[in-house]
């Protein structure tokens, strides 16, 4: 039922999050126990019954610093343009630039992919 590092809760409460150690095992309790280290570094806890257990499910909506106030998300642009993983990386730093953390740590990341985009045009002639 649960992979490992698949992230789970317990019992309903996301404050009691951990990481699956290992596959679920068909011999541990037929297949209904799972390996969990807690997050709160009280160790591995073998618990008897996955029912009490939920998976955390990723928050997959795109950030507000790279759509708040925006028409189209940089991901948008970046597959609509089909740019490549530099061109794109370096997009996506220039849009979200001073509006995560801070600007210029931004537009230097956006620099280092530009670079990177040269080096290969260059070396591929």
């Amino acid at each position: 039922m649960f992979k490992k590092g698949d992230r789970v809760y317990w019992m309903g409460n996301l404050n009691n999050q951990g990481t699956v150690g290992k596959d679920t095992d068909p011999n541990d309790f037929g297949g209904t126990a799972t390996w969990v280290q807690w997050d709160d570094g009280n160790g591995g806890l073998l618990c008897h019954s996955n029912t009490y257990l939920t998976l955390v499910k990723p928050n997959l909506e795109a950030p507000a610093y790279y759509t708040e106030g925006r028409k189209y998300e940089p991901r948008l642009v970046v597959e609509d343009w089909d740019l490549n993983f530099y061109l794109g990386s370096a997009l996506k730093y220039i849009s979200r630039a001073g509006r995560k953390g801070d600007a210029i740590t931004d537009l230097k990341k956006a620099i280092h992919h530009l670079t990177f985009e040269i080096e290969r045009l260059e070396k591929n002639g």
